[in-house]
């Protein structure tokens, strides 16, 4: 593993009474997509959540850069430069685009705020237009960019993004794939989670598969591609 990564050692999570991830690894290198596959209830949620300190494991690490995160808070651990876009597209409905983008970055000064802000336009140009309607009133799609826009304000080393395409047109999704792709290769470690498997690993260089909240796969996307039988079994557990 390279010093330059996100990486998760050992992790055990119980939520309500009931233990979620056995011991789960991965390593997320810097500048490259890594997926995370698995079927609903694999426990991939709740190992975003641990990550961004939104949820406490009961054991293992978190470190970013040899720096332990295990223990922060979320605001802590998205100063560490590990940000998050949690599944649903999420958003402040009753809130302005501008006024989503503005609250996400309330801890960076007006400058860097300003210049965040202008940055996403460039990202998502579909979005300049809509600075000023309501968050509930966007479509799914502009939701999902206004949450990665929320999450990129912060200038993350590491992203993690839940469920990109999860009820999003085929259009659409392939732009948001695109888009991550860009973000990777300006250096920037993306763990995606995503529902389409071909979406996912055309984007990513490693894979790993989940199943019951255990790590059954870890390998390149290539491998997985070759041999679809790995996947389908952690899709019927």
């Amino acid at each position: 593993m390279t010093t330059t990564s996100l990486q998760i050692a050992e992790l055990v999570v119980n939520r309500s009474g009931k233990q979620v991830l056995h011991g789960v690894s991965l390593n997320i290198p810097a500048g490259a997509v890594t997926t995370l596959l698995g079927a609903n209830g694999a426990g991939k949620s709740s190992l975003v959540l641990a990550i961004a300190g939104v949820i406490a494991p009961a054991s293992g690490t978190v470190s970013a850069n040899g720096k332990i995160l295990t223990g922060l808070r979320p605001e802590q651990v998205r100063k560490e430069g590990v940000a998050i876009v949690q599944e649903g597209h999420q958003v402040l409905s009753e809130l302005t685009v501008l006024d989503n983008l503005r609250a996400a970055g309330s801890a960076l000064s007006n400058q860097k705020l300003q210049s965040g802000i202008e940055r996403m336009m460039v990202i998502f140009p579909e979005l300049e237009a809509k600075l000023s309607s309501r968050g509930g009133d966007l479509s799914g799609g502009q939701k999902q960019m206004v949450s990665i826009s929320q999450a990129l304000l912060a200038v993350p080393q590491y992203l993690l993004i839940d469920e990109l395409s999860l009820g999003l047109a085929p259009g659409v999704v392939k732009r948001l794939a695109e888009t991550v792709q860009q973000i990777a290769e300006s250096g920037v470690g993306v763990l995606l989670i995503e529902q389409f498997t071909s979406i996912a690993l055309g984007l990513a260089e490693k894979a790993y598969v989940m199943e019951r909240g255990r790590i059954v796969f870890s390998g390149s996307s290539q491998q997985l591609r070759d041999d679809p039988a790995i996947l389908h079994s952690a899709y019927l557990a």
